[in-house]
Parts: structure tokens; sequence; C-alpha cells
């Protein structure tokens, strides 16, 4: 039996930056992935954002984290020779006379400042009866092509098998751990909303978010800007844009659904006011954590079993910033974050 210094569980945003920080670090890895079609990462439209919710909030340790994205997203593009992460400026509309107050609150803000200014600009297109506002530290990461891409190298590398995951084969001992008849001195798994069917992991509070999303044709729309009012409109080209997400709780149905379509779809006609063609609706599942922060580190019984989690939408901004902590923490002993610990869920009998 072949033994590896790693098995990464799932090759979603998450499990591909941590199998290539493990990598880079010489460690012999292998992922194993059940190529989940209703996983977020291959579906989402990969939005970066400094401003985010209907609060306008600075996302959690922006700065920290756009850098951290902005280099290891390049340094896997230089490695599969592509480049995978577009900067573009958010032209982001008022959805009502609260919106347009908040914001004038928020503006007084320095830090809020820096990633603002407001405009007159008007669009024939857009719908911008409040008025509207440009980010400028916005983009997207190609999230559907990074994730083929790095899959194929992957597989080149012999560091990659397409498997469904069988928990009960489990074996734990110190030397390391016996998984799908695989031996590894750790496992990680980043799962993302499967992490709910996993019994290791069972308590852990993830709440699986169905999200919604369109590849649309649009061709009076310009390609300027990514266009925000409720939903985003991501150009792509050619006239087309990804449109997305919506957020639902407590749906089951796997694959997209009439609710979703509906929902969306009257998102983007109340952002459009120009004649549009949805060409493919997709849908996945975010795994969502209950404080919106990740959750990261070692099993409480299992300590060489590791959970990589939680990152909910912002998973293409926290996956290499909580990474790389969590690499540092298995291979060199530093401490997580306190916020992003696995261990605020820790079953009491285990404490």
């Amino acid at each position: 039996m072949k033994e590896f210094d790693f098995l990464i569980i799932g090759q979603g945003i998450a499990g591909t930056v941590m199998a290539y920080r493990l990598m880079k670090a010489g460690k012999s890895v292998l992922i194993l992935d059940e190529a989940e079609p209703y996983q977020s990462s291959s579906v989402a439209a990969g939005m970066y954002n400094a401003i985010s919710g209907k609060r306008m909030t600075l996302s959690w340790k922006w700065e920290e984290t756009f850098l951290e994205a902005k280099a290891l997203y390049s340094e896997i593009g230089e490695l599969l020779g592509k480049n995978y992460l577009f900067e573009k400026e958010t032209f982001q509309s008022f959805g009502n006379i609260k919106e347009q107050n908040d914001f004038s609150l928020k503006a007084e803000d320095e830090l809020f400042q820096k990633h603002i200014r407001p405009t007159e600009q008007k669009f024939p297109a857009i719908r911008n009866e409040f008025g509207s506002f440009i980010i400028n530290s916005t983009g997207w990461l190609q999230t559907h092509e990074f994730l083929k891409d790095f899959k194929e190298y992957a597989i080149q590398q012999e560091q990659l098998k397409t498997e469904q995951i069988d928990w009960s084969s489990f074996q734990h001992s110190e030397e390391g751990i016996k998984l799908n008849g695989y031996f590894a001195k750790q496992v990680i798994s980043c799962e993302g909303w499967k992490l709910t069917q996993n019994p290791l992991f069972n308590f852990v509070p993830l709440i699986p978010t169905k999200g919604d999303v369109f590849l649309l044709k649009c061709d009076e729309l310009p390609d300027t800007f990514i266009w925000k009012k409720g939903v985003y409109l991501v150009p792509l080209g050619n006239g087309i844009f990804k449109a997305g997400s919506t957020y639902r709780w407590n749906v089951e149905e796997l694959g997209p659904d009439k609710d979703g379509y509906e929902e969306l779809y009257s998102k983007v006609e109340a952002q459009l006011q120009v004649p549009f063609e949805v060409l493919e609706h997709l849908s996945g599942f975010r795994p969502a954590s209950k404080n919106r922060y990740p959750i990261i580190g070692a099993h409480p019984i299992f300590k060489n079993l590791f959970a990589f989690n939680g990152l909910g939408t912002r998973g293409i901004m926290l996956a290499p910033y909580v990474s790389k902590q969590l690499v540092y923490h298995i291979l060199v002993g530093t401490e997580i974050e306190p916020a992003i610990q696995i261990n605020r869920y820790y079953p009491k009998s285990s404490q």
C-alpha cells in the first residue's frame, strides 16, 4: 500500500488551495474527489468584493485576504500557464432609499472611502432610480476553469483520484489514517456542504445554503463594469454574463429548481431594463457556518484528521488566507486564529 503525507478529501476551492500549498511544501499529497456536481465552487460566479452584504460592510480581514488570494491564485496560474483572476470595478445601484441613506453614513468612514467612489453615471440598460456608486476593489476568479485545469494537472502528477468516499472505512492509528484503501499520516476534509454527511464531523453545525446562477445573454449591457443590484452580473465577453446568486436556506432538492429560477430571474429583471436571455441555470450548495466564519482545525479525538470548511459566500477570498493558517498549524505548530478554530464547536464531552 502506497503511503502519503496527506489525503485531501474534496477538490473544490478549499481542497485545491490546500493541496497546492502542501505540494509546494514538498509533501506527498493525494486528492480524493467525488466530482460532486452541486458544489458551489464549480458553479459560482467567483466574485470577490471589499464591500459585502446589504449593510455594505467592509469584508472581514479584507486587506490580508485580498493580498493572500491575489498572490496565491497568480502563483497557481503560473504553474498552470493561465490567468484566472480578473480585476474589474463594480457599478452598484441602490435598491431603495434606505440603501442610499445607509451609504451616505458609511461614506464618512475612511476605511470605506478607500474602496468606493460616488458616480452620477447612467446606463440605459440598468435600472438606477435611487442612484449608484462604484466599488474599486472587486473582480472574479474563473472558478470552473481554475478547478478543471488544476484537476487535470493533479491527475497528470498522479495526485488525484475520482471516487466516492467511504467514511466507514476510516481506520485510525498513531502512525496515520487508512481511508478508502489509502494510508496517510494526515487527512484533511475539504468536503464543502457534504461535511454534513460525514459521521466524524457530525458535531459541526454547518448550514448548507443553495445558490442559483444564470449564464445569460444581454447584448445591450456593456462589459464596462461588474453590475450589481441585488445580484451580480459578471461580464464574460461577447454579451455573455454570469448572474447570481440567490441565497436559499432549508432547500434539500439537488440541482436547479423552479423556485430558484424564478427568484433569480426576478432579481435580474429588477436590475435590467433591456431584454436578456437565460442560456443556462446552474445551482450549488455553499458550506456556511452559523457565525459566517470559517471552520478549520483538528478533530477532537483524531488529532491527525482536520476540517477545512465553512467558507460560505466568500470562499474565493478566504480559502488562500485560511489554508495558509492551517498549513502552518500542521507543519510548524502555529496557532489558528480563535475566531475560525473548529474547537468552538467541539462536543463538551471531548473538551
